[in-house]
């Protein structure tokens, strides 16, 4: 899993095994960084994962209850830098910090919740 820095670059946070795992660390991470629920557009992105995108799409809409979930494909021309087996969500969140914060947040899901 990974956030943006303050540099605007993504970083590694941790890492999760299994995809159901990774569904649950996406939500209560999102629980606790996600600012206003109520009134955002999240953006899911996805590199050749389209059903698990479709899936945590459909997550977020039950359990953080958004104003509308889009998910969207990222193609050749942005998704050499990622390559295929990637979904992401976009949402504004807490300030961005140098990631102290949020590998905490982070961490704190994973020994608490899996």
């Amino acid at each position: 899993m990974g956030d943006f820095g303050p540099e605007g670059m993504v970083q590694v946070l941790g890492k999760v095994n299994g995809i159901e795992k990774s569904y649950r660390v996406l939500i209560e991470y999102m629980k606790k960084t996600i600012k206003k629920p109520g009134e955002q557009i999240v953006f899911i992105s996805q590199t050749l994962r389209r059903q698990q995108a479709e899936k945590a799409a459909e997550m977020i809409r039950k359990e953080i209850k958004p104003r509308e979930v889009i998910v969207t494909n990222i193609y050749p021309s942005s998704g050499i830098n990622c390559g295929p087996g990637l979904f992401a969500a976009f949402y504004y969140g807490t300030k961005i910090t140098d990631l102290s914060y949020e590998k905490g947040v982070f961490e704190s899901i994973i020994k608490n919740k899996l």
